[in-house]
């Protein structure tokens, strides 16, 4: 803890592919005049708490060859605007990027697929824009938790899982939420509390949602807080469809095609009341 406390005169420092172990909180406290912090390449992990409140540095690259940002890594950085996660990023901890007001975009790499720690991007108001890369399969659980700013995402085709919490308090989330062909699972509470959003529609066969068949007493787990016009687009006997009536969602059939790849050509609306879901309990993901 506060190895270098108050080291005014210190502008840059590289980081060695050897310093994997977590370090104590604030290593570089009062360190204001910091700008840049390379990591070698070779690195592993980030250390968590390495860059914790460096408010001087505004870019990050991350070496290929590391696999995880520690938590609190990059804590408090108000300054970071440009992250570069690399290619071989596979889980981000809890609060990596907490309060890293200055972010406004962020690339989540398709080797990002193990659930995150709580709030990786928590407090980061600004971040609008998250593209996740062609190829990734899994939105990692809890990856955009919280964040406000956030107005609309992309799901690539090649997405077979939504984690949970993926997108939980996305309050402004307002776009058409589209769940590829390739989508059969749907985490708990993975678009909870985003207000905002009113169309999701399911292209394939969704076989999973939230706590399941088996915990239906749990109420809607999935879209928890939603719009009361959220309707489904989906097909007639599906997951998502039964989902829908259970839990007094609207929703529109979609015509089932002849071949194996749906179309958006809809049936006559059948749409059913808005819901009032109740009241479950958030699973605790620890770090």
């Amino acid at each position: 803890i506060n190895a270098f406390k108050d080291c005014t005169a210190l502008t840059s420092v590289t980081i060695p592919k050897s310093l994997t172990k977590d370090c104590g909180n604030h290593p570089f406290e009062g360190c204001s005049n910091i700008t840049n912090v390379t990591f070698e390449d070779g690195i592993t992990e980030i250390p968590a708490f390495i860059c914790e409140s460096l408010t001087g540095i505004t870019e990050i690259t991350i070496p290929n060859s590391a696999t995880k940002v520690g938590g609190f890594a990059f804590d408090g950085c108000s300054n970071l605007a440009n992250v570069n996660l690399g290619t071989g990023m596979q889980y981000l901890s809890i609060n990596a990027f907490k309060d890293c007001t200055a972010l406004t975009a962020i690339s989540i790499p398709k080797s990002l697929t193990k659930d995150c720690g709580n709030h990786p991007f928590e407090g980061c108001s600004n971040l609008a824009t998250v593209t996740f890369e062609d190829g990734i399969t899994q939105i990692p659980a809890f990856i955009c938790e919280d964040l406000t700013g956030l107005t609309k995402i992309n799901i690539p085709d090649s997405v077979t899982k939504i984690g949970g919490y993926a997108f939980d308090g996305c309050s402004n989330l307002a776009q058409d939420i589209v769940f590829p062909v390739n989508t059969t699972s749907i985490g708990v509470e993975a678009f909870s509390n985003c207000p905002k959003l009113k169309k999701v529609t399911f292209l394939g066969e969704v076989e999973h949602m939230g706590w399941g068949e088996n915990n239906s007493s749990a109420g809607d787990s999935v879209f928890k807080n939603h719009d009361e016009d959220l309707t489904f687009y989906c097909y007639e006997g599906s997951i998502p469809a039964k989902y829908a009536i259970n839990y007094k969602i609207k929703y529109v059939y979609l015509t089932r095609p002849a071949s194996d790849a749906p179309t958006n050509d809809t049936k006559p609306d059948t749409s059913k009341p808005d819901s009032t879901p109740s009241k479950d309990t958030k699973l605790t993901q620890k770090d």
